[in-house]
């Protein structure tokens, strides 16, 4: 960091191809929109409880913006009485979209008349943590990684920050002040970098910008150790730090770490030294390798439901990591070489497309539903149907409480079976056999009259 103006050191073309990966990942994400996956694990409970309760979600109090940044579409349809299923988890999943979009918009903006290559950092975040938990969309650990990177490259740029970047920085920083716990991690390498500004650049804009952002971090910390201290549900606590090393099984998480940690390397390589350069990035493609023939030679793997939810614990390590190899660089200047740049494109186009290619798993689940509601039974046990636990290829890849709701969801708008989780554990957060729910959204065949009459009944065809 230098007060000191510096030139830019990559040209229009880098940005356009950083702008083009962004776009490649905004289709894989359409493409499971339309495959429904962001109603995977927690996706269909906050849904429904949008639905159900006419606002939003409110799980966590220490996770609330996350919740205003994904669910305020959702929430404004149900406020002005849509009621079409279909066109509803379509407006859910342009919120969760939505702060993708804001995130990489505020980071070409943050690297305006800086280093275009800086845009590396977050489309490597992208490929090395938020499309491995892909199973958990909705999830708050998400947007915190997301909106990690603009926050880095405002407090990253060279120059003092001018009074509409200083508000825009306040306007992120207060919305990362709840988001997720592990905030307390990167808000420690953002203080950091903070207390380095005060000390670099002395005007008192400068000075008056930096010490509201570092009052807002000193919030962003205290909550989120207040609320690891004392969790919302030790439980889930418990769970987080059990699947820390579930990770070495993950072949996705083992790749990309490795892939990011050797571009990285290169990356911080003196530009002197171009040839080991230009090398060390082409040994990151190893990894790549070695996984698309894995992937090839045993058709028997996919990543988990399981395997997915546990890589939310990357976002102590992967992110951190790569906030650090962003400091590195802008202070020492290092450049990007276009064998990087090519290299760090082919890796994310090959974990890109196997990550789609994993997809058919999640249809195969949804399918299995879509046949279900056709069932003559009121109430289907799951152990009755495909989806139950002695198939193993589509029970790793669904969850085990949330099924009424998705076979509700997946009714096609007249509910003539749900299907109930094992009867071990809970229904999910109601019980159909007692209770039903999004009435205002959905028809129920006459038999279910029984549960409650105060429901709307389909139009029979038969």
């Amino acid at each position: 960091m230098s007060s000191k103006t510096s030139p830019a050191t990559a040209t229009v073309p880098v940005e356009r191809t950083f702008v083009l990966l962004f776009v490649i990942l905004s289709l894989s994400l359409f493409f499971k929109f339309w495959a429904d996956k962001h109603l995977s694990l927690d996706g269909v409970n906050y849904f429904f409880n949008v639905l159900e309760n006419k606002g939003f979600a409110n799980i966590a109090w220490s996770r609330r913006f996350t919740e205003y940044l994904t669910e305020w579409p959702l929430v404004l349809a149900v406020t002005l009485d849509f009621t079409d299923l279909d066109l509803l988890m379509d407006v859910f999943a342009l919120g969760i979209y939505f702060p993708y979009l804001v995130s990489f918009l505020l980071c070409v903006y943050a690297v305006k008349g800086e280093n275009k290559s800086l845009l590396w950092f977050p489309l490597a975040g992208y490929l090395g943590f938020n499309t491995l938990s892909d199973y958990d969309m909705i999830a708050d650990h998400h947007v915190l990684a997301v909106m990690t990177w603009p926050i880095l490259l405002m407090l990253m740029r060279t120059q003092p920050l001018k009074w509409l970047e200083g508000v825009i920085l306040w306007c992120m920083l207060a919305a990362y002040t709840r988001m997720y716990e592990t905030a307390v991690l990167t808000a420690g390498i953002f203080l950091f970098i903070a207390f380095a500004r005060l000390y670099v650049f002395r005007s008192s804009r400068e000075r008056f910008i930096i010490g509201v952002a570092v009052v807002l971090l000193g919030i962003v910390a205290f909550i989120a150790i207040q609320y690891i201290i004392d969790p919302r549900s030790p439980q889930n606590l418990g769970a987080f730090l059990d699947s820390i090393w579930v990770n070495r099984r993950n072949w996705e998480a083992v790749t990309t770490s490795t892939f990011l940690a050797l571009l990285g390397v290169a990356w911080l390589i003196s530009d002197a030294r171009k040839n080991l350069k230009t090398l060390w990035s082409v040994f990151a493609l190893i990894p790549i390798g070695v996984y698309a023939y894995m992937r090839m030679s045993h058709p028997e793997y996919a990543i988990t439901a399981h395997l997915s939810f546990s890589s939310r614990t990357l976002i102590g390590l992967v992110i951190p990591g790569l906030m650090l190899v962003c400091i590195l660089v802008v202070l020492g200047r290092r450049k990007l070489t276009a064998t990087g740049i090519n290299v760090f494109v082919i890796g994310f186009f090959v974990m890109t497309l196997f990550n789609l290619y994993d997809l058919r798993h999640w249809t195969a689940v949804r399918a299995e539903f879509w046949k279900a509601a056709a069932s003559s039974e009121m109430f289907l046990p799951i152990d009755q149907t495909p989806l139950g636990d002695g198939n193993l290829e589509l029970r790793h890849h669904r969850w085990s409480w949330n099924n009424p709701l998705l076979s509700l969801i997946w009714a096609g708008g007249c509910v003539r079976t749900i299907v109930l989780n094992n009867p071990h554990g809970p229904q999910g957060p109601f019980d159909p056999r007692d209770r039903l729910v999004l009435k205002r959204y959905l028809k129920y065949d006459a038999s279910f009259q029984a549960v409650d009459p105060t429901v709307t009944t389909c139009v029979n065809t038969d």
